[in-house]
């Protein structure tokens, strides 16, 4: 897994750029080998292993060393949110970190973090993301209380390119929630 993260965590910067994003890098010998390509080959790879992960071990929820491929993919399709498939994927890494939430309380607060990328990118509405966030708050709250892990992991990595404070986690999470409440007050009865 940590081979992929490096690999994208080098190429996006070249993502940005419509330019870069498309040029051929030299030193590979595929014709193909764009930094997009690239990008996405590695993308795909973590893709792979979360399947893998969630369906050969019986508890996957014991162990966070696995969440960076959540956290990664997570990034990655909501970097592509208006293409075909990525709602599945972003459901997916969503249910990943529900699994960790039991064990780590911190899961719960990423998964509120993304969920807020996700209202900001306008890949889902705040209504939305404000219910899948009850639900995920309803299925943890079995595991009892504990700090909701407000704190400095980088949870937006494109955005931390350029304001690493609005990309952590408990930035993002504090956004979820005025998003919701601001959803609740401009909301009419005939709206619901």
């Amino acid at each position: 897994m940590s081979l992929s993260h490096t690999i994208t965590d080098l190429f996006r910067p070249f993502l940005l750029d419509d330019a870069s994003r498309t040029k051929r890098v030299q030193s590979f010998s595929a014709p193909d080998s764009t930094p997009e390509a690239v990008y996405v080959a590695s993308v795909n790879q973590l893709k792979r292993l979360i399947l893998v992960y969630m369906t050969n071990f019986a508890t996957p929820s014991y162990t966070f060393l696995w969440h960076t491929a959540l956290l990664y993919v997570a990034n990655a399709t909501l970097r592509d949110a208006p293409n075909r498939g990525w709602r599945e994927w972003f459901q997916i890494c969503l249910a990943g970190y529900e699994n960790l939430s039991g064990s780590f309380r911190v899961a719960g607060t990423i998964a509120q973090g993304l969920l807020a990328m996700a209202v900001r990118n306008r890949a889902m509405g705040s209504a939305e993301a404000g219910q899948m966030a009850k639900q995920l708050k309803a299925k943890t709250a079995a595991f009892g209380k504990g700090e909701d892990g407000r704190g400095s992991l980088i949870l937006d990595l494109d955005l931390a390119m350029t304001n690493p404070l609005d990309a952590q986690m408990g930035a993002l999470a504090a956004r979820l929630n005025e998003l919701v409440l601001f959803q609740e007050f401009t909301t009419t009865e005939e709206d619901r």
